[in-house]
């Protein structure tokens, strides 16, 4: 019989491997939040010192709407990378409906490598 701890490890599962899809599906919105984060500075220095602390999961989800609103998070320190990617996903779709916006928030974990 499953218990609740069992539940909660395979709703885990479903969502990183959800969120891995969209993160491999996603270039062309990429390309958009990689143009609004050159824009914001403030941004960019946050992500970069997520960047160069020493543990390596760490993850960075964004909604970026239509009309230049938009919601964030990033983690960094995790204990895996499927724990950042649920966590960076969970707090930005919070943020996301708070301010209404159109659009999900989706996996970007690549500014990383950009940034």
């Amino acid at each position: 019989m499953f218990k609740i701890k069992h539940v909660f490890f395979l709703l885990m599962i479903a969502v990183a491997f959800k969120s891995y899809d969209v993160y491999f599906n996603n270039d062309s919105e990429f390309e958009d939040v990689i143009s609004f984060l050159s824009k914001n500075k403030k941004m960019q220095k946050e992500l970069k010192i997520a960047k160069y602390k020493k543990d390596k999961y760490r993850a960075f989800a964004m909604a970026l709407d239509d009309d230049g609103r938009y919601a964030y998070w990033y983690t960094y320190a995790m204990h895996n990378q499927e724990a950042a990617n649920i966590t960076a996903l969970k707090n930005c779709n919070k943020g996301s409906k708070r301010f209404n916006l159109d659009k999900e928030c989706k996996l970007f974990n690549k500014v990383f490598l950009r940034i």
